[in-house]
Formats: C-alpha cells, structure tokens, sequence
C-alpha cells in the first residue's frame, strides 16, 4: 500500500515531463514550418496517460491559442525590453547632460578664480610699483633737501669768509692809514675799526627777522680787560631789537679790543649802535 502511494506520484511527475516535451517539439515545429505541420510520431513510454490532457494539448486551437499567447508574452517581453532600453538611454543622456554641466561649471568657477587671482597680482605690483615710486621721490627729495642745504651752507660759509678778508683789509687799510696819520687820527680810526670788529662779531651771533628791518638799539657795554663781556644795557631804540643784540653779545662772551692800552680803555665802558643787516 506504501509502494502505491509512492508510485502514483513519480508516475504523474513523469506524465506531466512527458506532455512539456510533447508541447516543446509542437511549438518547434509550428514556428520552422507555419503552413501545415508534419504528421509526426511521438512514442511516449509511459505508463500512465491522462487521455482528456492530452487531447487538449494536441488540439490545433489550443495549439494556436497557446502560440499567440507566446507570442504575446514575447511581444510584452520585447516591449518592456525596448522601454526598458529606451529610460535607461535617457538616463545616460541626462547624466551625461548633467556632467556637461557640471564641467562647465566647474571651468566657469576656475576661470572666474583664475581671473580674480590676476586681478589682485595686478593690484598687488600696481602697490609695489607705487611704493617704489614714493620711496625713490622720498629719496630724491631729502638727497635735493640734503644738496640745497649744503650749498646754503658752503655759501653762507663763502660769505662770511669774504666778509672777514674784507674786514682784514679794512684794519690793514685803516693800520697803513693810521701810520701815516696824526695821533689822534689814529686813535679815532683804531676805535672805528674796533667797534666795527665788536659789531661785525655780535652780528655774526645775532638772530634777526624781518620784523627787524629799519630798526636798531643803543647798547652800554661794559667789558673787561681780556675783552669778556660783563654786562650789555638797553640805553635807546627799540626793545625787542635792544634784547635781541643783547643776548648776541652775551653769547658772543669777549668782543675785541685794542692792543694800545690808551685806546683799550675806552672801550672798557662805552655805547654802540647796533642795525641788524637785513
């Protein structure tokens, strides 16, 4: 009874196997030659045939029934196929689009950064060469500055070396005059020359402006034997020129006096008239 549970089973598996290669070799041969199929004769070993099945399966309208519907089925497969081909085209062209864009983009973004990069090289040599030209004017300003002062001072120099040559004439002039004069022509052109010598002296220690023009001072001077300065007193003129000539002539500390000792007295103690030279 077990064994005939077990047979029944494996017999209808292999009916089933046997009728799929039966419907194989009918759809073969109806695809190769669609006119009229050959007679054909199949020997199926079996040992068990459902006779109604097989009819149904061997029947020309079911045959055909079933070829349309494989047909159909192929037709459906081929259609999804080509759809499916079709999106995924279309995805490529739109990823592909996509990357065009992103490329180009990308170029846009570096050549805007390339551009912004040159523009602030430019700039940066622009200030350098802005600089350079600041410092070189800078230069050459102070070097002109630095010329035009030591032209001033080698002319100022020049100058008041020719002004002590022409007073070195004027006391050899007034010395070879008083040789050859009287006494008291002497004397008078000895104290000339010395006051002009006091004068010339504090005016070279003398600050002066041109609030100063036409205007002058009498000084009492007092000095002692070497010629130092013991005091400068405002006797007349005008007061700030007066304090003015004094402080020259305390900075000037001695002023000269004559070697004779007749003439040096009078110098010991005496009023000069001092203009400054505008």
């Amino acid at each position: 009874m077990k064994n005939k549970e077990i047979l029944i089973p494996l017999l209808i598996s292999l009916f089933l196997h046997v009728i799929l290669v039966v419907v194989i070799i009918i759809i073969a041969n109806f695809s190769v030659q669609p006119k009229k199929p050959e007679k054909t004769s199949i020997v199926i070993k079996a040992t068990f045939v459902n006779q109604t099945l097989f009819k149904a399966l061997t029947d020309p309208s079911k045959q055909k029934a079933l070829k349309q519907k494989r047909i159909k089925n192929e037709n459906k497969k081929e259609n999804e196929r080509i759809k499916h081909e079709k999106a995924l085209k279309k995805q490529k062209e739109a990823k592909r689009i996509e990357d065009q864009k992103l490329i180009a983009m990308k170029q846009e973004k570096d050549k805007k950064e390339a551009e912004i990069a040159k523009k602030k090289e430019i700039d940066k040599l622009k200030k350098q060469r802005i600089k350079r030209q600041k410092e070189q004017f800078k230069a050459k300003q102070k070097a002109q500055q630095k010329a035009f002062k030591d032209a001033k001072l080698s002319a100022q120099r020049e100058a008041q070396r020719k002004h002590i040559e022409k007073l070195d004439q004027l006391m050899e002039a007034d010395f070879d005059q008083s040789s050859s004069s009287a006494k008291t022509n002497k004397e008078a052109s000895e104290i000339n020359r010395y006051k002009a010598l006091i004068k010339d002296k504090i005016s070279r220690n003398w600050q002066v402006d041109s609030s100063m023009k036409n205007k002058k001072c009498i000084l009492a001077i007092r000095l002692a034997a070497d010629g130092l300065v013991l005091s400068a007193i405002r006797t007349d003129g005008d007061p700030d020129v007066c304090n003015s000539a004094r402080r020259a002539t305390f900075k000037a500390k001695t002023l000269p006096i004559p070697s004779d000792p007749e003439i040096a007295m009078q110098f010991r103690d005496f009023d000069i008239t001092l203009e400054p030279n505008l």
